[in-house]
């Protein structure tokens, strides 16, 4: 089943990291399967009121969203019912569910909200706005976003239907054919981001991974602390990043800005959304690569936002968990008490090399 969020929120401001969203509004709707059959769960149209500080409000930006004219009065305790927020409930269409969410009940908002959107589209007017405060809200509330990262945005395809429609209509029979030059090829997207360090988890921390960008290049590196782990190198066109491992069946797409990187992880025939958030002090990736007894052997780590770390090591192709890091030395003691001294991976290190 597809489905499709049509969406829009309401701001105290344009600055991510200061301002808030007080309203969510947005249409679910489920699109028919191969056999034309349609599931109805959960379409309908929801508007939620969110609790915000207006003391680090612009007071412009509240007056474009008509703040004082339209925020509800309300907001107690509530409680939950059938996964949707029961606070102060306004009467509006027979299928409109109208919210005031209280200070105490956002957390439970927020994980209600990441499961009504797992793995939709989200479609909207400059979509890409919404997308990240409202993913900035769920991580801060505990919650995982888990939309399709392919946005929909409804200005571009508006743009290019009436730009194609306009040319279909000028369009005229050419008259004798005249030699001309070839285009030239369209420039290569910059990319959004030059130099950064993700680190996150899939949606079901079914694996964790990093991923290191700088200029148009990408490394990273996934694994599930026990056996499993793969090594992959790609670029960056724009806000889109692109990984492959040694294993063609092993890859990661997905959307970077500064913030966060989120997308799908694809691996033995499985295929697992995740989000990562941008690494900053000690957290990051790492490796140590040294042949012990004639024997390659090379650690990843794999040092998240919150502290902790995962990592395998590989013994000649015998995996075990890797043994703890100290990301401030950047050093770590085998078992057999040797000291082991680890790299910074970053988007331009050679990961897939011998």
């Amino acid at each position: 089943m597809t489905r499709l969020v049509f969406l829009d929120t309401e701001t105290t401001g344009l600055d991510p990291d200061l301002h808030e969203i007080w309203e969510v509004a947005c249409i679910v709707r489920n699109l028919p399967d191969d056999e034309g059959k349609a599931d109805g769960k959960d379409e309908g149209e929801y508007v939620w009121q969110l609790p915000v500080d207006l003391g680090r409000a612009d007071p412009f930006a509240l007056n474009v969203g008509r703040f004082h004219e339209r925020r509800w009065i309300g907001g107690g305790d509530g409680d939950l019912e059938s996964g949707r927020m029961e606070g102060l409930h306004e009467p509006g269409a027979r299928d409109l569910h109208e919210r005031v969410v209280a200070p105490n009940l956002l957390g439970s908002w927020a994980r209600m909200f990441a499961e009504l959107t797992w793995g939709a589209h989200l479609v909207g007017a400059v979509v890409s706005f919404d997308e990240e405060r409202l993913r900035r809200l769920l991580w801060r509330q505990g919650a995982c976003p888990g939309w399709h990262y392919h946005l929909i945005d409804v200005e571009n395809l508006a743009a290019g239907y009436l730009l194609g429609r306009a040319r279909g209509i000028a369009r005229v029979a050419p008259s004798t054919p005249q030699a001309s030059a070839a285009a030239p090829p369209p420039p290569t997207a910059a990319p959004a981001v030059t130099e950064a360090v993700f680190a996150g988890r899939t949606s079901g921390n079914e694996m964790t991974l990093a991923v290191g960008v700088k200029g148009n290049r990408a490394a990273g590196y996934l694994c599930d602390g026990k056996k499993v782990e793969a090594w992959l190198e790609g670029d960056v066109k724009g806000n889109t990043l692109t990984l492959h491992g040694r294993d063609a069946s092993t890859s990661v797409t997905a959307t970077v800005d500064r913030a966060a990187l989120h997308g799908n992880v694809t691996l033995a025939g499985a295929t697992l959304p995740f989000s990562a958030q941008a690494a900053t002090g000690q957290a990051g990736l790492y490796q140590s690569r040294r042949v012990l007894n004639g024997i390659a052997t090379r650690i990843g780590w794999i040092v998240l936002p919150d502290g902790s770390q995962v990592g395998i090591r590989n013994n000649g192709g015998t995996r075990t968990p890797a043994p703890t890091l100290d990301p401030a030395t950047a050093q770590a003691r085998d078992d057999n008490g040797e000291i082991v001294r680890a790299e910074r991976i970053s988007g331009s290190t050679t990961v897939l090399g011998p």
